[in-house]
């Protein structure tokens, strides 16, 4: 699925199943899904994903 189908579906998932998804993308591929989204969301999953990772 291309970065731009995916980052829409992703915003309409509840945060925990999306962070689930997110986690699992390699770094090439989270960034150009989080770079389809809009800017606050983006930086909400940025912040979730790395509070994920401590």
């Amino acid at each position: 699925m291309t970065p731009k189908k995916a980052a829409p579906i992703i915003l309409e998932m509840k945060e925990e199943e999306a962070i689930k998804i997110l986690s699992n993308l390699n770094t090439a591929s989270l960034a150009k899904v989080l770079e389809k989204m809009p800017p606050e969301k983006a930086a909400t999953y940025s912040d979730l994903l790395a509070a994920n990772t401590n």
